[in-house]
């Protein structure tokens, strides 16, 4: 799948220039698309039942739709929280954490694999750093874990493995992502990250104009 484009990393205007000009297709494609995606939670092309055949066999050849896979899930009996170890499409692993508090849930997403911090508080500093992580695969997690769950998270926190803010291009795509109405359509309020206080990061992020919390 290495020379194949992957699905979760491109936002709705990316996928209606690459079905228009690649595909031959309408730009309302991409919202069907993405409908199924980000809000469907559906990976298998062959479930795109409003996509012609034809169609759906093109993009089975030339996109790869893998979100994260399940290898471990642990849950505390105390508060029903729940860790999850995903496998990324080169073998990678990262982690996202589940927390439930009354009807809501919330997801802490990973932006790294490690960490090139090296924080002495921090197991995942200590165990070095291999690589950032795509906006896909980050936002791919909270989709991960809601079709694992089989429910909607209503907060994300960026607060898993990696500093975010190392890592700033993806972190803020994978935002918009989920922000996005025509995508995940998660309210901005909602999305909060958290750093170490990478200073370029933290002005990035204001000069984007994205009204997301900040937790320093």
């Amino acid at each position: 799948m290495a020379n194949k484009i992957y699905a979760l990393d491109l936002d709705n205007q990316e996928w209606s220039r690459l079905l228009e000009e690649k595909f031959e297709q309408p730009r309302f494609r991409a919202d069907q698309i993405c409908e199924w995606i980000w809000q469907k939670r559906t990976f298998d092309t062959n479930d795109m039942t409003n996509l012609s055949k034809p169609l759906r066999e093109k993009l089975e050849s030339r996109m790869d739709f893998g979100a994260p896979i399940l290898i471990k899930e642990e849950r505390s009996s105390i508060d029903g929280t729940r860790k999850y170890l995903w496998q990324l499409r080169d073998g990678q692993t990262v982690e996202s954490i589940f927390m439930k508090q009354g009807d809501r849930a919330t997801a802490c997403i990973s932006t790294q694999v490690g960490c090139p911090l090296g924080c002495t508080f921090c197991a995942t500093g200590l165990s070095g750093y291999i690589r950032n992580l795509s906006a896909g695969e980050i936002a791919g997690q909270v989709l991960a874990m809601e079709k694992t769950a089989d429910r909607d998270i209503n907060n994300v926190v960026y607060m898993g493995m990696g500093e975010p803010f190392l890592n700033t291009e993806a972190v803020l795509k994978s935002v918009r992502m989920l922000n996005d109405p025509k995508m995940r359509n998660l309210g901005i309020r909602h999305i909060a990250i958290s750093t170490s206080g990478i200073i370029p990061g933290i002005l990035e992020l204001a000069a984007s104009g994205l009204g997301v919390r900040l937790a320093v």
